[in-house]
């Protein structure tokens, strides 16, 4: 299982195994969860993934069926993200070949 809560005001969020290699056949879950009234920043500190094949997407809620806010891949650092909410659901997937170090993401 790869199923991660966090319900602190802040922190960091790692891809597993960062900041050595993530593993292949990968589906990971995150749910950010802040308190009701606030919305949640991610803020990219680094992204190393294989173009095209492993991807990170971000929800604005918790479901998987929520809004995408963005879809990520390859090693372009993306701008920061808000929510419109209080819940922010990420995703990783990855194929069966070719790992990179992944990801690190502070939100507040």
């Amino acid at each position: 299982s790869c199923f991660f809560n966090f319900t602190t005001p802040s922190g960091v969020l790692l891809s597993p195994n960062y900041p050595q290699e993530y593993g292949n056949n990968m589906h990971c879950v995150w749910l950010i969860i802040a308190k009701p009234e606030s919305r949640i920043n991610l803020a990219f500190n680094d992204l190393s993934m294989e173009k095209q094949f492993d991807f990170l997407s971000i929800k604005d809620g918790g479901k998987a069926e929520s809004p995408i806010l963005g879809t990520f891949s390859g090693d372009v650092l993306p701008s920061p993200i808000t929510t419109s909410g209080h819940v922010a659901r990420l995703e990783f997937l990855t194929d069966h070949t070719y790992t990179e170090r992944g990801f690190n993401i502070t939100f507040t």
